[in-house]
C-alpha cells in the first residue's frame, strides 16, 4: 500500500486564518509602481546542422545569423508594457572592479500576480536612465548599438552662470574613433554634426560620411550614451504568494504579487532582438 499522511488540522483551526485584502496589497504595488517593459524570453527553436561523411545531424547550437536570436538560443516575445514597484537597485562595486560595465547590477521588483514571470524573461525599465560605454566596429550606414540611445531631455545651469536655467537634449555624451592602422583620431565626434540618433536609438553615419568625418566601415570607435535598463530575471525570489483569503465568510485562494530578482542582461555578445527599442505606451496616472 501506498504511504498516505494526511496533515493535521485540528477542529476549528480554519476559523483563525487571517484576512487579508487583495485589493489593498494590490494598490501597495500600484502606488509604489514604474513602468516596464516585459518580453517573454523562450527558447529559440533554430539549430545549426553539420554534414559529416554524409550525415547531417543537428548540433544543438543556435544559428549565428538567426534573425529571431541573434545567436543567443533565446527570442522574445510577447512584448508589453507592465508596471512593477521597484525595492532597490544597485551595482556591485566589487563585480565592477573585477568585470568593468559586464558586472551585474540588481532590482528588486514587485510583480502583480497577472504577470508572473519565467527565468530570462526581459524587462526594459522605461522610467529610468543609464550610462552605458562600448567600443564597436562600424558595420554600416546606420550602426545598432548594443542598447537604444535615449535621448534625455533635463534642465542644467549655463555654462556662465548656475543660476540660469538652460534646456538640454542629449543623447551620446562622447565619441572617438580610430583611423585604417588602430590609431586614435583626438577628434571627438559630435552628435547633430557628425551624426544622428535616428528614431530606433541607432547611430547615423550620413552626416559625417558627407564631411569626412566619419569612421569608415570597418574601423573602431568608442562611445558613451545615456540608455534605458534592461534586466533579465535571474532569481524569483518568492515564485507565489497565493493565500487563502476569506470573502464574506468564505475562503477563496487569492493571487497575491509576487517578487523577482533581475540583472543586467549581459547575455553573451550582442543582446536578442525582438523589442529593440521599447517605447511606453501608456502614461502613469
Amino acid at each position: 500500500m501506498p504511504l498516505i499522511i494526511p496533515p493535521y488540522i485540528p477542529e476549528g483551526y480554519e476559523e483563525d486564518v487571517v484576512d487579508l485584502d487583495g485589493g489593498d496589497i494590490r494598490g501597495l504595488v500600484i502606488g509604489k509602481s514604474v513602468r516596464l517593459w516585459w518580453e517573454h524570453g523562450v527558447p529559440c527553436p533554430c539549430r545549426t546542422y553539420r554534414t559529416i561523411n554524409g550525415r547531417t545531424n543537428a548540433t544543438g547550437e543556435p544559428q549565428q545569423t538567426c534573425t529571431r536570436c541573434g545567436g543567443a538560443g533565446i527570442m522574445y516575445v510577447n512584448g508589453q508594457q507592465i508596471i512593477g514597484a521597484k525595492a532597490s537597485t544597485q551595482d556591485s562595486l566589487k563585480l565592477y572592479a573585477e568585470l568593468g560595465p559586464h558586472a551585474k547590477g540588481t532590482m528588486l521588483v514587485t510583480l502583480l500576480p497577472e504577470h508572473v514571470a519565467d527565468h530570462l524573461d526581459r524587462y526594459t525599465l522605461l522610467d529610468g536612465c543609464r550610462t552605458h560605454s562600448e567600443l564597436r566596429k562600424r558595420k554600416g550606414t546606420v550602426d545598432r548599438l548594443r542598447y537604444p540611445v535615449l535621448t534625455r531631455e533635463f534642465t542644467s545651469g549655463s555654462e556662465d552662470d548656475a543660476s540660469v536655467a538652460v534646456q538640454r537634449s542629449i543623447g551620446v555624451q562622447f565619441c572617438m574613433a580610430s583611423d585604417a592602422e588602430g590609431t586614435v583620431t583626438d577628434v571627438e565626434l559630435v552628435e547633430g554634426v557628425d551624426f544622428e540618433v535616428n528614431a530606433d536609438g541607432r547611430i547615423d553615419w550620413t552626416l559625417g560620411d558627407g564631411l569626412g568625418t566619419a569612421p569608415a566601415v570597418g574601423e573602431h570607435y568608442s562611445i558613451r550614451y545615456y540608455a534605458r535598463p534592461r534586466f533579465v530575471l535571474e532569481d524569483h525570489i518568492f515564485l507565489t504568494r497565493d493565500l487563502y483569503v476569506r470573502d464574506n465568510g468564505v475562503l477563496c485562494l487569492t493571487a497575491m504579487p509576487v517578487k523577482a530578482l533581475l540583472v543586467l542582461d549581459f547575455l553573451g555578445g550582442e543582446p536578442p532582438v525582438a523589442d529593440d527599442n521599447p517605447q511606453p505606451t501608456s502614461a502613469m496616472e
